[in-house]
């Protein structure tokens, strides 16, 4: 029996995929992606983050080829279904914790 990964790596069958979800299911950063796709870094942050970014036919086709998906598959803008990444801020200490 063939080996299966528990993490997608790519749109299931009649499905689509966010730019920023399938690249870092491919463990790929930004640069890296640029790289291969011929893109620059500053224009894939923008398509992972802006919603009123999109891109030219030639640019999404160059990042699907890259990522090895198909073009009519790949989205742009926030994941809506990916979770919040929220920064853990340190609680602060109260009276009693605080040594005299």
């Amino acid at each position: 029996m063939p080996k299966t990964s528990k993490r997608s790596s790519g749109p299931a069958p009649g499905g689509v995929v966010y730019l920023r979800t399938v690249r870092e299911a491919r463990d790929m950063t930004q640069n890296q992606l640029g790289l291969i796709a011929d893109v620059r870094q500053t224009v894939i942050s923008k398509l992972e983050t802006r919603h009123d970014y999109q891109p030219g036919f030639d640019i999404a086709l160059r990042l699907a080829r890259a990522l090895k998906i198909p073009a009519d598959c790949l989205r742009f803008g926030p994941d809506p279904a990916a979770r919040v990444r929220v920064a853990k801020v340190p609680r602060r200490a109260t009276a009693d914790e605080v040594p005299a």
